[in-house]
């Protein structure tokens, strides 16, 4: 091992390039075994995928309450007034490898289940609520949406009702009355009909709202769903605001996936201090785990943000293919998440190869801090 206070992720493409050349003219041809790995549908994960993406349509008042980015919360039943599912049936391409499109088109179909999932819930709500348009709303509830910078792989919608129900009354009946597919986030499993409820107020009016999420999303599931549901008063009762969330990943490029045998992995972690460690790995059952793991993770929606006070160590693992380096580094950002670059001859630069990876659902991670126990 040696050490270095400088951390993994400052490296210059200079000095990525130096050790990856080295690692060219040092290589050893090993005798294991070939390991070949299949694409992301070869492992399953304990964790779901939480939606990362604050939906793009949060209103100015409510944004900063509303939504946790990385929030994971726990699967719960819903009341099944409604018989419809938010849930998808993926189509890949004909070729047999995901692309952006079909998750695209996954979270395309999925944000149009919502909706009616949605719509039926409310036909059940009590005080009778219709259908309302924008001019028709409360101040609090109609003002013009926004995104989040870099949410480029989401899509949203927003509708209206009146209802002469309350507008706390119709909070309340919601999150104890979900629609299939959905619960309240933070709602209390014990039954108080609070939990779950926000509240905003400032110029424009006072509101609650209610973060809906899914309850049956496959940790690397291509797209998934969210929906935000603000209420206000008006004079004949409240008005209802449904902000709906479409999210999808980017794909990996058949490239990005390590299919041919890998001869040695180079592993690096940086601790918080900056202190650098490195070990090579060479056995054959840690090198599959490690590959199988790398293969697994999915795309992860560009809507990341870096953390300042980075507490946790980062990691880069370097895989020796014959006729490539594949270099996967963590940026430091505030979840688990990993760049991949890949070097063809001791002459090229690093490419980049593929989008940013999501450990969130995966476990590389927790393999790589393995290695440095």
């Amino acid at each position: 091992m040696t050490g270095s206070r400088q951390p993994v992720d400052d490296w210059t493409d200079d000095q990525l390039s130096d050790l990856v050349r080295d690692a060219f003219a040092s290589r050893e041809a090993l005798a294991e075994q070939a390991i070949h790995v299949s694409q992301a549908e070869s492992s399953l994960h304990r964790r779901r995928w939480a939606v990362p993406l604050v939906a793009a349509g949060v209103s100015l008042a409510t944004l900063a309450g509303a939504f946790l980015i990385g929030h994971l919360p726990q699967p719960r039943r819903s009341d099944p007034i409604s018989t419809g599912s938010p849930s998808v049936t993926t189509s890949p391409s004909p070729d047999g490898l995901r692309t952006t499109a079909d998750n695209r088109a996954d979270a395309l179909r999925l944000l149009d289940r919502t909706e009616a999932s949605f719509r039926d819930r409310l036909a059940h709500a009590p005080g009778s609520p219709h259908s309302a348009s924008v001019r028709e709303m409360p101040t609090a509830l109609s003002e013009p949406t926004m995104g989040i910078a870099g949410a480029v792989t989401s899509r949203s919608r927003v509708r209206f009702w009146l209802t002469r129900s309350s507008a706390h009354d119709l909070a309340r009946w919601l999150v104890a009355h979900p629609p299939v597919g959905f619960a309240a986030d933070g709602a209390d499993e014990i039954g108080d009909p609070e939990a779950g409820i926000g509240e905003s107020g400032g110029a424009q009016g006072h509101s609650y709202y209610v973060d809906f999420e899914q309850t049956t999303t496959d940790p690397t599931a291509p797209a998934a769903a969210s929906a935000l549901v603000q209420t206000a008063t008006t004079p004949d009762g409240s008005g209802v605001r449904v902000t709906i969330t479409g999210i999808w990943r980017p794909a990996r490029p058949e490239t990005s996936y390590l299919h041919d045998k890998v001869t040695r992995v180079d592993a690096t972690r940086v601790d918080s201090q900056g202190q650098r460690s490195t070990i090579t790995v060479s056995d054959p059952g840690t090198i599959a785990g490690l590959v199988e793991a790398y293969n697994a993770l999915p795309g992860w929606p560009p809507s990341y943000h870096s953390c300042p006070l980075r507490i946790a160590p980062t990691y880069r693992l370097v895989f020796h293919q014959v006729d490539r380096i594949v270099v996967v580094g963590q940026p430091g950002y505030c979840d688990p998440v990993w760049k991949v670059r890949q070097q063809t001859s001791p002459e090229s630069g690093l490419q980049r190869l593929g989008p940013i990876l999501d450990d969130r659902v995966g476990d590389l991670t927790s393999l790589t801090s393995a290695l440095f126990d």
